[in-house]
């Protein structure tokens, strides 16, 4: 079943870098024809700083962190999509 979105703009907010969030992203870039601009929020969007520990996640709230893990993303994204990281 081929499933294509016509979605323009994408805004993460809380991201840290997660598997499953950089999972995520790739997917819609692989489903969306129209996508003009990225934005990767690393601000921790609400408290407390403590997430749950596992596999996935972080200790506590790293902003510097996860800025790294944001960037690291720009490299998979095409060049005409603008790329913003926060």
């Amino acid at each position: 079943m081929e499933c294509q979105y016509s979605l323009k703009e994408l805004e993460l907010v809380g991201f840290c870098g997660a598997a499953c969030e950089v999972e995520l992203v790739m997917y819609i870039l692989e489903n969306t024809d129209e996508l003009q601009k990225i934005t990767i929020d690393t601000r921790l969007p609400t408290k407390p700083k403590l997430r749950p520990l596992d596999e996935e996640h972080f200790e506590t709230w790293d902003l510097e962190e996860n800025k790294r893990r944001a960037w690291r993303l720009k490299d998979k994204i095409p060049p005409c999509i603008e790329f913003l990281c926060l």
